[in-house]
């Protein structure tokens, strides 16, 4: 009796593991009814994988995109570019973290980045490789 309680065991352990492994932390929603929203991600980039796994822009079941633009949770996403201003724009002899095309997902991403800059006329990042405002224009769109 104690055996096949033991076998019964292990094989709901391995039907667990296996849903895990074929949903994974992108797709986990919690279980059935639980709604995610901006808070429950650490990072921009998590919210927004998070939101495409889960059909966005297309269908957004957990209204991450207030604004329907393609884009979740962008408060957190401000917070972040904030972040990466200060770093940036630390006086001469401070530490500058350079930012590239290859950085962001998508030239809309890159855009705001640019865009949130002090003076992105300057470019000290090199985003703008012509100079018509229009940052990392090789990168796909979200749209």
């Amino acid at each position: 009796m104690l055996l096949g309680a033991g076998a019964l065991l292990l094989a709901a352990v391995l039907s667990i593991l296996v849903l895990v492994v074929i949903n994974g932390p992108e797709n986990d929603v919690g279980g059935p009814g639980v709604d995610r929203n901006c808070a429950d991600f650490s990072t921009w980039q998590q919210a927004q994988d998070f939101y495409e796994a889960q059909g966005g822009p297309q269908s957004d079941p957990h209204k991450l995109d207030d604004n329907g633009d393609g884009i979740a949770c962008e408060d957190l996403r401000n917070e972040e570019q904030k972040r990466d201003a200060t770093v940036t724009s630390q006086p001469a002899g401070a530490s500058f973290v350079d930012r590239d095309c290859s950085d962001f997902s998508t030239q809309e991403e890159a855009q705001a980045f640019y865009d949130s800059q002090d003076n992105p006329s300057s470019d000290p990042h090199r985003l703008d490789d012509d100079g018509d405002g229009v940052a990392c224009q090789s990168l796909p769109s979200r749209r």
